[in-house]
């Protein structure tokens, strides 16, 4: 899904992002980038002309507050509270905007509710629904 995203929002964009991509057959081809500053944190894409990182945000993987308001029982994914998980990913964009990059996202929900309403309406735009990272997550 993050694939089907990064491609669409490049084409939207008119730019080149960088990232890993699984091809028709399957197959991965790797060339996800990483911040000289962070090697051990890959994002999702990089547009290089604009020193701007876009992630597409799995919502339990990334701690949507929805998922733990509609996941009662299980508070955590893989072992992680999904508020940690949800502070981690805040914080690694945190770092990325201290280091001069501009870091837009989107949530897994946003992008499957723009899939669904753009077929309804196409006046819809898939940039309305990425968001800039200023200092919080927004979810809402």
């Amino acid at each position: 899904m993050a694939c089907r995203f990064i491609d669409l929002f490049a084409v939207v964009k008119g730019v080149s992002i960088q990232h890993s991509h699984y091809n028709d057959d399957k197959t991965l081809s790797r060339d996800e980038y990483r911040a000289p500053e962070m090697k051990r944190a890959p994002v999702d894409g990089f547009i290089r002309e604009q020193k701007v990182i876009v992630e597409f945000l799995g919502d339990e993987f990334h701690g949507h507050p929805m998922t733990r308001i509609c996941r009662k029982r299980d508070k955590n994914y893989c072992g992680v509270d999904y508020e940690v998980l949800f502070e981690r990913t805040e914080a690694k964009f945190s770092q990325l905007v201290s280091f001069g990059y501009n870091v837009w996202y989107i949530w897994e929900y946003d992008y499957l509710r723009y899939t669904k309403e753009a077929k309804k309406d196409s006046s819809l735009t898939l940039e309305s629904f990425v968001r800039v990272f200023s200092g919080e997550l927004e979810w809402q």
